[in-house]
């Protein structure tokens, strides 16, 4: 059995509306929605631990859902730092916005997952660095996106009221498509990619 679990019921419902066969629940990570007894084989967590507010007990609730003998996958990103792409596109927002800590990339620095997942009392805890290319066929979507993440996760950019935060939006993603031509190619956009990938046993 397969199953999947988020809080936004937003995104639970384009999740079902894709993948109807998987048990979809609405749940928080630090307290997972799960039967009495209930254990996988399999965990996985994906991008998800650098945004839950309560990562020891994160951590201890997909040790609680892992049953013995069971594997544990859970990726955060490198620092945008490692990103050419992210990185340049976050300091054109900070143009607008100032210093922006962007929380998609808290884990870049692997140790804290590792000593994470130890505490919680996994076994067998490995790290590596695992890079990608992605592509996208149009840059623009994945540009405004990008670009309200950064606005919404700015103090700056919190105290906007919705006008001015629309106005600076427009102008981020204005001057922040230079910064696309140095990945475009023949199929669109293309950039790599680093993550932090640990694995570990239950």
């Amino acid at each position: 059995m397969l199953v999947g679990i988020d809080i936004s019921s937003d995104m639970l419902a384009v999740a079902r509306a894709v993948a109807p066969g998987i048990d979809w629940r609405e749940g928080n990570a630090s307290a997972l929605p799960l039967h009495d007894g209930e254990q996988f084989d399999v965990v996985v967590c994906q991008q998800g631990l650098q945004f839950f507010p309560d990562k020891p007990a994160a951590a201890a609730q997909m040790r609680r859902a892992l049953a013995k003998g069971g594997r544990l996958a859970v990726a955060a990103w490198r620092s945008d730092d490692e990103i050419p792409f992210f990185r340049e596109l976050r300091r054109v927002a900070e143009r607008h916005l100032g210093a922006i800590k962007d929380q998609r990339h808290s884990f870049g620095d692997a140790a804290p997952i590792e000593a994470l997942l130890w505490d919680a009392g996994f076994h067998e805890v490995r790290l590596t660095t695992v890079s990608r290319t992605i592509r996208f066929q149009d840059g623009a979507p994945l540009l405004r996106l990008n670009t309200m993440a950064l606005v919404g996760m700015s103090a700056v950019g919190r105290e906007m009221s919705d006008q001015e935060r629309k106005r600076v939006v427009e102008a981020i993603v204005s001057e922040s498509a230079p910064a696309l031509r140095p990945y475009a190619d023949g199929s669109g956009l293309a950039f790599e990619l680093s993550t932090n990938l640990a694995t570990a046993e239950g």
